[in-house]
C-alpha cells in the first residue's frame, strides 16, 4: 500500500485512516445499512484520505503500470468492509455487513482476472460485486456468509 520510500509517515497515514474507519463503522453498529449507503461510505473515505495526502505527495505505492496514483477505492473497500466483517463475527454488531471484502482472493473465486488494487472506478467494482453476489445467491446465501466461507 505504502511507497517504498515514503515509511515516515505510515503512522499518521494509518492514524487518520483508522479515524475514517471507526467513525464510519458506528452507523454500521447501530443499524443495518445498505449498499448503496456502503457504496457512498467507501467514495467518501477515498476522498477525504486524498484530500489529507495528496496523490501527487507520491505516499501510496503506484509504481505498477495501470495503477491511479493515491489511495484508491480498493483500498477504501476493502478496509471498510473488514472492519464491518470483524464487528459483525465478533458479535460487536447483530447486522450483518452489506456487502464482503472484495479482494484478488474472492476474486478467483468466483472466475474473475482482475488486479483488485487496481479499482479505482466505482462501475468496476459494482461489476465485481455482482458476480460476487451472483455466486452466493446461487448458493443461497448471502454475500458476507458466503466470503466467510471460501476466503482463505
Amino acid at each position: 500500500l505504502y511507497s517504498p520510500d515514503k515509511y515516515e509517515t505510515r503512522a499518521s497515514i494509518k492514524e487518520y485512516w483508522a479515524e475514517l474507519l471507526v467513525d464510519k463503522a458506528a452507523k454500521y453498529i447501530e443499524r443495518p445499512v445498505d449498499v448503496e449507503e456502503f457504496k457512498q461510505d467507501i467514495v467518501d473515505i477515498k476522498a477525504k484520505m486524498n484530500t489529507k495526502f495528496p496523490p501527487q505527495l507520491g505516499l501510496f505505492n503506484n509504481g505498477k503500470s495501470g495503477y491511479a496514483p493515491g489511495f484508491r477505492l480498493a483500498h477504501a473497500q476493502k478496509s471498510l468492509s473488514i472492519m464491518l466483517k470483524h464487528l459483525w463475527c465478533n458479535e460487536l454488531t447483530a447486522h450483518e455487513p452489506p456487502v464482503c471484502p472484495i479482494d484478488g482472493i474472492i476474486l478467483k473465486k468466483v472466475d474473475v482476472a482482475d488486479a483488485w488494487t487496481k479499482v479505482n472506478d466505482m462501475r468496476i467494482y459494482e461489476s465485481h460485486l455482482e458476480s460476487v453476489r451472483r455466486v452466493a445467491e446461487s448458493r443461497n446465501m448471502t454475500l458476507a456468509q458466503w466470503e466467510l466461507q471460501n476466503w482463505d
